[in-house]
């Protein structure tokens, strides 16, 4: 499997693509949001944001499953390493090498600003 300076080199990436990903959140784009003049439009707007709500959590729900499968994976292999091997400082390597997802919702974002606007609502980039 993975040896410790594997996983020390993979912990570091990890932290490395979190750490970026993180400060892109500095950066990013912010929008104004102008609704629609009529109930229809914002009628229209509720249905977005709910659609909006639902891509989120279906995208977080799928993030945290693959999480899941990857630490009862990673688990299964520690204890059998644990029964099987009879040098245990090995088993180390099965245990913790899971980087946790990091999910990104964007898509659901441009989603619902195309939604948005089809309802007569308008978005502006705000610099």
């Amino acid at each position: 499997m993975f040896n410790r300076k594997q996983i020390a080199t993979l912990s570091f990436f990890g932290f490395f693509a979190y750490s970026a990903i993180a400060a892109a959140g500095w950066f990013s784009t912010d929008y104004k949001f102008t609704p629609p003049a009529t109930a229809e439009g914002k009628a229209c707007i509720a249905k977005c944001e709910e659609k909006q709500d639902s891509c989120k959590s279906e995208i977080e729900e799928k993030a945290e499953k693959k999480q899941e499968e990857c630490e009862n994976k990673n688990k299964q292999e520690y204890y059998s390493c644990l029964k099987y091997s009879s040098n245990r400082n090995e088993c180390i390597e099965h245990k913790n090498l899971c980087l946790h997802n990091l999910v990104s919702t964007s898509s659901c974002e441009e989603k619902y600003r195309t939604c948005y606007q089809s309802c007569g609502g308008t978005v502006d980039i705000v610099k």
